[in-house]
């Protein structure tokens, strides 16, 4: 029986967490015992709760500071493997890669790469501290055992900077969905077309132009119901029309899903989005902005008709397209494709054989 350590700053719902959580959830146990390391204040207490009540073992370090703890949390760091007895230890972003790569040869090391580094640093930090960060992680993650990428897409970058990486998509776990609001608590006909999206407002996610170009291209019966906060909601609120309505943050965004009928986002980098394998599970059909992460859906799915593609040119083209097209999609192939290709039962089963050729 091998430990294996997922090591993240926090958990929370959504994004790489609910990456790590799904991983640890179809680990084959008969192998491999998971403990969950969090580092850093902040996680969520309803899922804690929820995974010690599952048994999990769970140790929260709740450093208060990131800087102290990459000077001088190294020795504590190397403990907790130690006293755990930890055979494997399984990073998820910038500081876990950073301590991992400096815990020498007596742990094996991995990490899955979430993001596109060199469009998320710039974007977030801004060039220079952007461009050092991307330094310091290719450094880091050079030092490990071994990089996973978390799609083709993100490999296709770091390939070019990490000799040996390779990818594997991420999946996610069957859900349910009670769906304990309709469309009339909302106000939106029942024959409309629904188009939904969910997640953060900022600029990385390019939620004004989603709204702009909505409100210059949708009909009578067109609807887009936006989920989320942050930093652009005000612009985003003064480019909508009221065939834009906006529901705020929801703990629960499967229920509105249920209620839509295509997930949009016009995000300018991802990973490989979660909230798009959430929607595909709802049985969403797709309108999407043209990325490689966003294409690497759209154009796997050997035939099966999800939805469009849009760049900043052809936006109201696309648009059409798909509205003219939603007779194609499927809700009932769609959910059987996800649960088939991109679940985190076909995930865990790759990173397995990882975890054995390291």
């Amino acid at each position: 029986m091998h430990r294996i350590a997922y090591v993240i700053n926090y958990i929370v719902k959504g994004g790489p967490s609910a990456v790590v959580l799904n991983m640890i959830h179809n680990l084959d146990r008969t192998q491999y015992e998971p403990v969950l390391i969090t580092l850093f204040e902040g996680n969520d207490p309803e899922i804690i709760a929820n995974e010690k009540k599952a048994e999990l073992q769970i140790i929260e370090c709740n450093n208060k500071s990131r800087l102290q703890f990459l000077l001088h949390g190294l020795l504590e760091y190397k403990e907790i493997m130690e006293e755990y007895h930890i055979d494997i230890v399984h990073g998820h972003g910038f500081i876990p890669d950073l301590m991992n790569a400096r815990l020498g040869k007596k742990f094996k090391t991995i990490s899955t790469v979430h993001n596109i580094m060199f469009e998320d640093y710039l974007m977030n930090y801004g060039r220079a501290k952007g461009s050092i960060y991307c330094q310091i992680h290719l450094w880091a993650m050079r030092r490990l055992d071994q990089v996973v990428c978390c799609s083709k897409a993100v490999y296709d970058v770091m390939k070019n900077h990490i000799f040996g990486c390779q990818y594997i998509e991420n999946g996610i776990e069957d859900f349910e969905y009670p769906c304990h609001v309709s469309r009339s608590d909302l106000h939106l006909p029942e024959d409309s077309i629904v188009f939904l999206y969910a997640g953060y407002l900022i600029q990385l996610k390019q939620v004004p132009f989603l709204v702009e170009n909505f409100v210059k291209c949708h009909g009578p019966k067109e609807y887009l119901l936006i989920l989320g906060i942050g930093e652009d909601e005000d612009l985003c609120r003064s480019l909508a029309d009221n065939h834009v309505v906006f529901a705020g943050f929801q703990t629960n965004p499967y229920q509105y899903m249920a209620i839509s009928d295509i997930y949009t986002s016009a995000s300018s980098s991802e990973g490989f989005s979660i909230s798009v394998l959430e929607a595909m599970h709802c049985g969403l059909g797709l309108f999407l902005s043209d990325i490689p992460s966003h294409r690497e859906v759209v154009e796997g799915t050997s035939g099966l008709y999800v939805g469009e593609l849009f760049s900043e040119d052809n936006f109201t083209e696309k648009y059409a397209t798909l509205v003219q097209s939603i007779s194609k999609i499927d809700k009932q192939l769609i959910q059987e494709y996800q649960g088939e290709k991109l679940s985190a039962k076909t995930m865990m089963k790759r990173y397995m054989e990882v975890y054995k050729t390291i």
